[in-house]
């Protein structure tokens, strides 16, 4: 019982953050707003996202999560990470809109060295968590590639784009102390790298001695034949709500 009280708690947090992180993003749009960094991981950013894109690009566009196994922590803005996955993501679909293809959002670590710095105008040497955008599309003409991040600069047509989703993805990386770089062909697509300094590490504040034992399980759960129910929902977290609000009816 003691981790559905914790899943619950937790649930209750996100939505709580996604609610907040929302309505930040909103007032940015309206008016500036400070940047409000914290530890946070890259991961679980990508993850909530895809959520977001998932249900406003078609289908037509495969998208995939390439994640590192272990936790990316990055000091960072939430909403505004999210914005620039948002953006490059819409940008890509924008690419394959005709024709379908693949988007791949993945993440993992990155140490740059000195001579590596020095070589290719990497930041400082150190250790980076790696944002990487690509996508199957049609490719960034040769003759445009300088210009992609200038403010009100765009190639779509009227009412698809104002020219700000790069120039902001370019500003939000360059607050959080990072570097983006892009490459791109005709044949095979578009891919943008993000290099974002790693964070410390960050406690959850839960301990398994905040929870007690679990209770024996109730007699009402024992027989479970009688009645099938089917939860439907592309929302994860809502799905395992809907699952432990039915176990705890029996």
């Amino acid at each position: 019982m003691h981790n559905q009280f914790r899943k619950n708690l937790e649930d209750i947090k996100t939505a709580g953050i996604r609610a907040k992180d929302v309505v930040a993003q909103l007032l940015s749009f309206s008016r500036k707003t400070r940047v409000h960094k914290k530890t946070v991981d890259l991961n679980q950013i990508i993850q909530e996202t895809r959520g977001l894109l998932r249900a406003t690009i078609p289908s037509q566009v495969d998208i995939q999560c390439q994640l590192s196994e272990e936790p990316l922590f990055i000091l960072a803005d939430t909403s505004h990470i999210q914005q620039v996955i948002l953006n490059l993501s819409t940008n890509a679909f924008h690419a394959m809109e005709k024709t379908g293809g693949h988007l791949t959002i993945g993440s993992s670590k990155k140490i740059i060295r000195k001579h590596q710095a020095s070589a290719v105008g990497e930041p400082v040497p150190g250790n980076y968590v790696q944002l990487t955008v690509s996508d199957t599309g049609k490719g960034i003409p040769d003759h445009i590639r300088k210009k992609i991040f200038e403010p009100y600069f765009t190639t779509k047509k009227a009412g698809k784009g104002s020219g700000m989703g790069l120039a902001m993805v370019h500003g939000t990386i360059n607050s959080h102390g990072g570097t983006i770089q892009f490459s791109s062909d005709n044949r095979v697509g578009t891919v943008f790298k993000i290099l974002l300094p790693e964070a410390e590490t960050v406690d959850s504040g839960f301990s398994e001695r905040d929870f007690i034992e679990p209770p024996a399980e109730s007699d009402r759960l024992k027989d479970r034949s009688a009645v099938t129910i089917l939860f439907v929902d592309d929302e994860p977290m809502l799905c395992d709500i809907g699952q432990r609000l039915i176990e705890t009816l029996g």
